[in-house]
């Protein structure tokens, strides 16, 4: 899971994460139809009475976008029946929307609303989407990449992963991309709580060296300890308690380290941290080796979070900052959060200016708002003259970047592009003309 910038440096934004792309687990190839038998899901969700609903619903996302609309609205009508609660997901759901005008859509949006109405507690509302930032491409044109995405300001938010990766590829191939992602942050908290920002990130076919990533690593390592599925389990019954509405958001991380995503006040994960307390220092290099060799990115992608309990904040951030160009995303987002972390709560800066460059550089919108954070956080550390003596350093290697962020829309990456600037400039400007007059007058 990518969380958003939470125990980071955040303002008043609100703590968020990216929503993920659900994962509908289809048997077959989507896109050919015929994916699934109605009775090996029916003997699926029967296993596990629990998520059965939600079983019957996942698989009627699968027939739905297999094109097999009849066995689909069966398998919906199934979900109703065993309690799906989540109304505003199905009426916003992209991979259902071929069921809109099936003779019993509305006898099924009647059942589910019905059981959402009675549910205790009722299932956390969908984010709103608030608006799309595009990066700056000279072949895609903010009009047409919207165009394509499908997405529309002012409505409720749901991903798909097999629609998602239909449009990336859409937009690789229509403007000669090296690369295209979509990605969606929701807020929690605060004054944007509810609110989702969605970013478009795209590179030039001519710039596809920012795409210089670790090689995919193809090992299948063990656990160490069972502490990676444990943080795991950790992180779904947060997400659980969010989804519920029984996380106090207001309450600060409670945890014994710099960097703990969203703590263990709850009862419901007390017990967790003491395990990774008392455990993490003796796998270390276990762990290291899962970050380096494992082939799973979301077992990867826990790492660093129990490597945070290892060691000393100058020793987690050594052992973290190699893999600050790891191949996937999400990994990249909570090792370069993790480093934030430790980097954030240090009386002086450990972290290179030349490494932090280089994470701004990345594609990924994740990669760029943490990086232009943890500018922040190096600046912020650095003695008035060592601040003087870079700033036309940093000025010349990401200042255009900084600036451009300021037109974001999204909190995480306009706040603290304007922190930075405001660091580096001594002035209190707010709008991005301001910024760009000021640095258009800078002789760099």
């Amino acid at each position: 899971m990518s969380w958003g910038a939470r125990n980071a440096r955040e303002g008043s934004s609100g703590f968020s994460f990216e929503i993920p792309t659900r994962r509908t687990d289809c048997r077959g190839n989507i896109t050919t139809g015929g994916l699934i038998e109605e009775a090996a899901w029916t003997e699926s969700a029967d296993v596990d009475s629990d998520s059965r609903a939600e079983t019957y619903y996942k698989a009627a996302a699968c027939a739905s976008l297999g094109g097999n609309l009849e066995q689909a609205m069966t398998l919906l009508k199934s979900a109703a029946e065993h309690g799906f609660v989540a109304v505003d997901q199905l009426q916003h759901d992209p991979e259902l929307e071929p069921l809109h005008s099936h003779a019993d859509w509305a006898k099924v949006v009647a059942r589910v609303t019905d059981h959402h109405a009675k549910a205790k507690p009722p299932p956390m509302p969908l984010p709103v989407l608030e608006s799309i930032d595009v990066s700056r491409s000279r072949r895609a044109d903010r009009d047409s990449v919207i165009e394509i995405l499908g997405l529309k300001v002012g409505q409720p938010v749901v991903r798909s992963r097999h629609l998602t990766k239909i449009r990336e590829k859409q937009l690789r191939e229509r403007f000669n991309l090296a690369y295209a992602s979509i990605g969606v942050i929701a807020f929690f908290a605060e004054e944007n709580v509810g609110k989702a920002f969605a970013s478009v990130d795209l590179v030039d076919a001519e710039d596809a060296q920012r795409l210089n990533f670790l090689p995919a690593p193809t090992g299948n390592m063990y656990d160490p300890d069972g502490l990676l599925a444990q943080w795991q389990e950790y992180e779904d019954k947060v997400m659980k308690l969010v989804q519920d509405g029984r996380w106090n958001h207001e309450a600060p991380p409670s945890c014994r380290v710099a960097h703990c995503a969203f703590g263990f006040g709850h009862p419901d994960v007390a017990a967790y941290e003491p395990r990774f307390v008392a455990k993490a220092p003796g796998v270390r290099d276990a762990l290291l080796r899962v970050l380096k060799e494992e082939a799973n990115a979301d077992r990867r992608a826990s790492v660093p979070y129990v490597l945070g309990y290892a060691g000393t904040p100058e020793q987690v951030i050594s052992w973290l900052v190699p893999f600050f160009r790891d191949p996937h995303a999400g990994v990249r987002n909570n090792v370069i959060r993790a480093v934030l972390a430790f980097q954030t709560h240090l009386e002086k800066p450990v972290v290179d200016l030349g490494t932090v460059f280089d994470v701004m550089a990345m594609p990924h919108v994740m990669d760029r708002n943490k990086g232009t954070y943890l500018l922040e956080a190096v600046l912020q550390k650095l003695k008035p003259e060592e601040l003087a003596a870079r700033r036309t350093e940093v000025l010349q290697k990401v200042g255009v970047l900084l600036v451009d962020m300021t037109e974001s829309r999204q909190p995480i990456n306009r706040d603290p592009a304007v922190s930075g600037l405001k660091l580096l400039s001594g002035e209190g400007f707010e709008t991005s003309a301001e910024w760009r007059q000021w640095l258009s007058r800078r002789k760099l």
